[in-house]
């Protein structure tokens, strides 16, 4: 009986020439037998590749995402350099930024949303007094001077407005 052997990936792959015409790979990862020889080679691909990928160096290391939620980063995606464990962003499909996790930076993410809110809140109460630039709320007028008078008494009627709506004290202004 004669034997034919060929390297592959650190393992020799083997075929016998009895009646069978069987491939026979033995290696370091992988002892089997393969009906053919790009099917050894397949078998021995995946199991090198798997072998690697349990090899790879393995982490845990606790962040914050940017709305202070605490994630685990595991590591980093080994062909794009995405890194594992963050959550993707839902708007884009793109990966969240990340902090430390400290308590301070916790509490500057809370304070931050905090603030933003509250920003938010604030423009929502301007926006009744609000006069846009490009004259859309300036009534049409035939002539210019219209025009003029129109826009003079938008602006007197949001103050009025403004004034009543104003906060104790705060009402008057220049």
């Amino acid at each position: 009986m004669t034997e034919i052997s060929k390297e592959y990936n650190g393992h020799t792959i083997t075929i016998n020439d009895d009646s069978t015409m069987r491939f026979r790979v033995q290696g370091p990862i992988v002892e089997t037998w393969c009906d053919r020889y790009l099917e050894a080679q397949t078998i021995i691909d995946a199991a090198v590749a798997e072998h690697e990928a349990q090899k790879r160096r393995r982490i845990a290391i606790k962040v914050l995402n940017e709305t202070g939620d605490e994630c685990t980063v595991t590591g980093v995606h080994a062909s794009n350099g995405n890194v594992l464990g963050l959550a993707k962003n839902d708007r884009f499909g793109l990966y969240a930024n990340y902090y430390p996790a400290l308590p301070w930076i916790g509490e500057t993410i809370e304070r931050i949303r905090s603030l933003s809110t509250e920003a938010v809140r604030l423009k929502q109460s301007l926006d009744p007094f609000l006069m846009r630039g490009d004259g859309r709320d300036v009534r049409p007028g035939r002539t210019h001077a219209q025009k003029v008078d129109n826009l003079v008494a938008l602006i007197e009627e949001k103050t009025a407005a403004a004034q009543a709506a104003a906060p104790p004290g705060k009402g008057s202004g220049k």
